[in-house]
């Protein structure tokens, strides 16, 4: 539940050890087949049978569904306590024609998903960001690892933490493991150990985990630092129950109107940005009022979700033109990197091994053929900062999903020193060796009567159609010159300064990401609900 601002709470950028803990996240713990989530699994299992009571609730498309393993981790111990929010059909893993007639007559409840990602331990210390469970999200991948964020707090803002847990635990669509009808016949049959599942009392995952906690206390305590104010945003669970795709939930509403307060700047990072109308009023609203707006986002080269991402770029020229955004795409391989990555290039020689015997297993199949064999970075960390004095990190995308299906939560603080704090490290992802800047495409002078008849036709097409048949002729992308200082896009000196890299750098241009993007641009709008 969301509660107002709360004075003199603590709030740490770095992670607790999970050891103690009540653990509601829509990634995989228990049911994560990947390294961290394994390594996850037995320092939970171990706190269990210290006789720590562990509550864990995932959602069940976010979750890599296991029956076999699921019954068998909920039976080791009554202190693991397993539920899954909003089963399709009420199982872990149902089959193709089950998850097909849920779309055909419930399309509203099989997209309502728990987007949360909130931990607690001990009922002391909370974590609340964007991360889940997962090699990528701790750049343990080789392949796409995402740069995200969640903040640790302590203080009086844990009651209402707490209190959302607990309506999300005892909710009608959280249901417990022996309730999903494949788990239950395993668990009746006599789950038996499943053959990959690794041994906690000795597993190499056991000293990974050991290894990253040395120091781990003394480091963890020195980063907490005292804020002003704090308060915890959630939806309900069960968020816009019905069967609509655009109602806007309780969190967008609250998120709007903190933004309307903005008196000068408005700071926005958000790994996919595709406006609903609720939105695009918003930001026209702010840029009436003259308030300065910049855009931290994915490129394509980045992203991992290009479906999302030709969305957006059909959007482009209005959030350009209409509404005066700074937009910055980060690149898969930032100037930073390592460090950003300190273990990068160990990961990369790993990577280039596993690539010898073959493609690996965990790179994804969404990567642009230039990162295929090196590991790079997708930016997933949700922010927002106003007037330099308000912060906000979450789990909320700026996309019709966390608007109006997905359940998010948040936590905004109101402190100036860590503002600037955040400030600066988005500033720092937009800078001119980590992100391309989005500007308006440079046409010579004796062109210019051509193109802007041609920009009216495209523009009546498609308002009668939808259908954008110019994807790339109003915006591209553009790197800063190699010892220029960065400069408005309407500056005399922009194109000095700057030189085009095209829509979509690193993405060459007949591979299934780039032509599927473009393909999304011209014909997508119905599935803009869904993103």
């Amino acid at each position: 539940m969301s509660s107002g601002p709360r004075k003199r709470s603590s709030t740490s950028p770095r992670s607790p050890d999970p050891r103690s803990a009540n653990i509601s996240r829509p990634a995989n713990i228990y049911l994560q087949q990947r390294p961290l989530g394994k390594a996850y699994h037995i320092r939970t299992v171990d706190a269990a049978l210290r006789g720590v009571r562990c509550q864990i609730l995932v959602d069940q498309i976010f979750s890599e569904a296991d029956a076999d393993l699921l019954a068998y981790v909920a039976g080791l111990h009554p202190n693991l306590i397993f539920k899954i929010y909003n089963p399709v059909s009420h199982r872990l893993s149902p089959n193709l024609a089950q998850s097909f007639g849920e779309s055909l007559f419930n399309p509203h409840r099989l997209n309502q998903r728990m987007h949360n990602k909130v931990m607690i331990v001990d009922g002391k210390t909370a974590i609340v960001g964007g991360r889940n469970i997962e090699d990528a999200y701790f750049d343990l991948a080789k392949g796409m690892n995402f740069r995200d964020r969640e903040l640790v707090v302590r203080g009086p803002v844990l009651d209402d933490i707490r209190r959302s847990f607990d309506n999300y635990w005892k909710h009608p669509l959280a249901v417990a493991c022996m309730d999903l009808i494949d788990v239950r016949k395993k668990m009746v049959a006599g789950a038996s150990r499943p053959k990959d599942l690794p041994d906690s009392s000795n597993s190499p995952l056991r000293q990974l985990v050991s290894t990253r906690l040395q120091g781990f206390d003394r480091q963890f305590e020195a980063k907490f630092r005292r804020v002003e104010r704090i308060a915890f945003l959630t939806d309900e669970p069960g968020k816009n129950d019905g069967n609509g795709f655009d109602d806007s939930g309780r969190m967008n509403e609250q998120l709007v109107g903190l933004a309307l307060t903005a008196k000068k700047e408005l700071l926005i990072q958000s790994p996919y940005f595709v406006l609903t109308k609720r939105a695009t009023k918003l930001f026209t609203q702010l840029n009436q009022k003259g308030i300065r707006m910049t855009v931290s986002t994915n490129s394509l080269a980045a992203t991992d979700n290009w479906t999302t991402y030709g969305i957006f770029h059909r959007q482009k020229r209005r959030l350009v033109h209409n509404h005066d955004l700074q937009l910055y795409e980060y690149k898969p391989l930032p100037d930073d990197l390592r460090n950003l990555w300190p273990d990068y290039d160990s990961i990369k020689q790993q990577m280039q091994a596993h690539s010898k015997k073959g493609r690996p297993s965990n790179v994804s199949s969404r990567a642009s053929s230039d990162l295929t064999k090196v590991p790079y970075f997708c930016l997933h960390a949700k922010s927002l900062v106003i007037d330099g004095k308000i912060a906000c990190v979450g789990s909320y995308n700026l996309d019709p999903r966390s608007a109006n299906l997905n359940t998010e939560v948040a936590l905004v603080v109101e402190d100036e020193a860590f503002a600037e704090e955040l400030t600066a490290v988005i500033h720092s992802d937009i800078a001119g060796g980590n992100s391309w800047l989005v500007a308006k495409q440079y046409w010579p002078r004796p062109l210019k009567p051509a193109v802007q008849l041609l920009e009216h036709s495209n523009e009546l097409v498609f308002r009668m159609t939808t259908i954008d048949l110019l994807p790339n002729f109003y915006t591209t992308n553009y790197a800063l010159r190699d010892g220029q200082s960065p400069v408005p896009c309407n500056h005399a000196d922009f194109h000095t300064c700057y030189h085009r890299v095209g829509s979509f750098p690193m993405v060459p241009s007949f591979q299934a990401k780039s032509v599927l993007a473009s393909l999304t641009r011209i014909f997508g709008s119905v599935l803009k609900p869904l993103l």
